[in-house]
C-alpha cells in the first residue's frame, strides 16, 4: 500500500488518466458513427491502451534500471503482435507505409555489394543527400536477414533496442538537466511505452533510428558543458553528420544551437527570448520573406495554402496544433496508421500544453540550460508549419523525446483552472478532427 498510493495520487497519474477516459469516450462515440470499423483496429486500440497503463504502473513501482528492462519487454511482445497482425491479416510486412517498400528494394539490391557500389545504386534511387543513410544502414541488415520477411523480423528486434537505448540516453539527458528522479521515470515511461514507435518498429521506417541519433547529438552537446569537452564535440559533430544523411536541416538546427550555447553562450542566452520571437513571427507572419530568399519554400507555401482552412482564427488554432500535435484519431479512412497510435498521440496531445507554457516560463526565469532544448522544439516545429506538415506527427517525432523532456518538466505550472480549459479545449479538438467538422 505504501508503494501503491504515490502512485494513485500522483497529479500526473491522474491527469494523464482522466484525458484518457476523456478521449476514449469521445473516441467509442466516433467508432459507433464509423462506418465500417475494423475490429482488428479497435482490438489493437484497446489492448494498447490497457497494456500502455499495466505497464506504466508497473514502471512507476520500479526503480529506474528495471524500468529500462521492462520497456524492452513491452516493445518486443507489442511489436510481434502488431506484426502478426500486418503478415496475416493485412498481408502486409510493411503495414500502410508506401516508403518503405523502396529502401527495402535499395536494400535487397545493394546487400552483397560494395560501400562504394552501393552508394552509388542508392544516389541513382534518391537525389536528396539526406535519403541516403536509412537506405545504407538497412543493406547490412538485409545482409542478415537475406529476404524481405527475415529482414523486418531482424529490423523490430534491432529496432527495439533502438528504443530502450534512446530511453536510457533520454536518462541521462535529463539527469544534466538536474531533473528529479521522479520525473526522469515518468519522462522515460512515456517515451519508451508510446504506440507510435511500435508501428515504427514494424513498419520498417527510419524513425528508431533517427530518434536515436538526434537524441545522441543533444546529450553530446550537453556533454561539452561538464566533463570530457573533447570527446564531447567529436561525439557531436559525429552525430551532426549521421544525421545530415537521414534530414539535414535537422543538423542544420543541432549547429545553429552549437554556435549559440557553446561558442557564443552570453550572447545566446541574452538574445535567445528575441530569436525566438523573431523566428515565430518569420515562419508564422511573413511568409513572403521567405520566399524572396529561399524560392524553394514556395512550393511548400502554395501547399499549406491549399490545406490550412481560410479563417485567420482557424488558421491560428492550426499553427497552436503544430505545437500540441498528433492528435488522437479514433478512426481514419485515410491515415490508416493513426487509430494504431492512439495512445501515444493522448499522451502527447494531453501533456503538451505543460511544454509551451514551460518554455515560457523557463525563458523569463532565464533558465539557460533548457535553450536548446526549446531551440530544437521551436525550430523543427516552425518548420512543420512554413511546410504544411502542422499535425503530421513522423515530421515531429524525430525530436520528440527533447519535448517529453519538457512536457514533465513543466507539469509543476499546471494550475486547475488551465488544467480544467485545456482539457476542454482538447477535447472539443478531438471530437471536431474525428468527426471532421473542419
Amino acid at each position: 500500500m505504501n508503494i501503491e498510493q504515490p502512485i494513485l495520487t500522483d497529479a500526473k497519474f491522474k491527469y494523464l488518466l482522466l484525458a484518457t477516459i476523456l478521449y476514449c469516450i469521445i473516441g467509442i462515440w466516433v467508432i459507433i458513427f464509423s462506418p465500417n470499423p475494423s475490429p482488428y483496429v479497435i482490438g489493437w486500440q484497446i489492448s494498447s491502451i490497457l497494456f500502455f497503463w499495466g505497464s506504466l504502473v508497473i514502471g512507476l513501482k520500479l526503480n529506474l534500471p528495471n524500468c529500462f528492462g521492462l520497456i524492452f519487454v513491452y516493445q518486443i511482445i507489442m511489436s510481434i503482435i502488431l506484426h502478426v497482425y500486418f503478415v496475416y491479416i493485412e498481408q502486409n510486412i510493411m503495414g500502410y507505409n508506401v516508403d518503405t517498400d523502396l529502401y527495402f528494394r535499395l536494400a535487397a539490391k545493394t546487400q552483397n555489394l560494395s560501400m562504394q557500389q552501393s552508394m552509388a545504386i542508392i544516389k541513382d534511387a534518391l537525389e536528396d543527400p539526406s535519403d541516403h543513410g536509412y537506405p545504407l544502414f538497412l543493406k547490412f541488415v538485409y545482409a542478415i536477414g537475406g529476404n524481405d520477411l527475415r529482414t523486418f523480423r531482424v529490423l523490430l528486434f534491432i529496432n527495439c533496442v533502438f528504443q530502450t537505448l534512446t530511453c536510457i540516453v533520454i536518462a541521462k539527458l535529463s539527469t544534466l538537466l538536474g531533473i528529479n528522479n521522479r520525473n526522469i521515470k515518468w519522462i522515460v515511461l512515456l517515451w519508451g511505452l508510446n504506440s507510435a514507435s511500435i508501428y515504427l518498429n514494424v513498419s520498417g521506417l527510419k524513425e528508431p533510428l533517427f530518434v536515436l541519433l538526434c537524441t545522441v547529438c543533444m546529450y553530446s552537446l550537453y556533454r561539452i558543458r561538464c566533463s570530457y569537452p573533447i570527446i564531447g564535440h567529436i561525439c557531436f559533430f559525429l552525430f551532426v553528420t549521421l544525421i545530415w544523411f537521414f534530414r539535414y536541416y535537422i543538423s542544420l538546427f543541432f549547429i545553429i544551437i552549437y554556435l549559440g550555447y557553446i561558442v557564443l553562450p552570453k550572447l545566446w542566452n541574452k538574445l535567445f527570448a528575441i530569436m525566438c520571437i523573431v523566428a515565430l513571427i518569420i515562419c508564422i507572419g511573413l511568409t513572403d520573406f521567405l520566399v524572396n530568399y529561399f524560392p524553394e519554400i514556395y512550393y511548400a507555401i502554395m501547399e499549406s495554402e491549399q490545406l490550412l482552412p481560410g479563417s485567420k482564427i482557424a488558421r491560428l488554432v492550426y499553427y497552436l496544433l503544430a505545437f500540441l500535435s498528433p492528435i488522437p484519431k479514433f478512426y481514419s479512412e485515410i491515415t490508416l496508421q493513426e487509430p494504431l497510435i492512439v495512445m501515444f498521440s493522448i499522451e502527447k496531445f494531453s501533456f503538451s500544453i505543460f511544454a509551451l507554457i514551460g518554455a515560457f516560463a523557463m525563458i523569463k526565469k532565464h533558465s539557460t540550460k533548457y535553450y536548446p532544448i526549446i531551440a530544437i522544439v521551436l525550430f523543427n516545429t516552425l518548420l512543420l508549419i512554413v511546410s504544411a506538415h502542422l499535425i503530421e506527427y513522423r515530421y515531429s517525432y524525430i525530436i520528440l523525446p527533447m519535448y517529453f523532456i519538457l512536457m514533465i518538466k513543466s507539469f509543476s505550472y499546471k494550475t486547475k483552472l488551465l488544467t480544467k480549459l485545456y482539457l476542454v479545449f482538447s477535447c472539443l479538438i478531438v471530437f471536431f478532427f474525428n468527426m471532421k467538422f473542419y
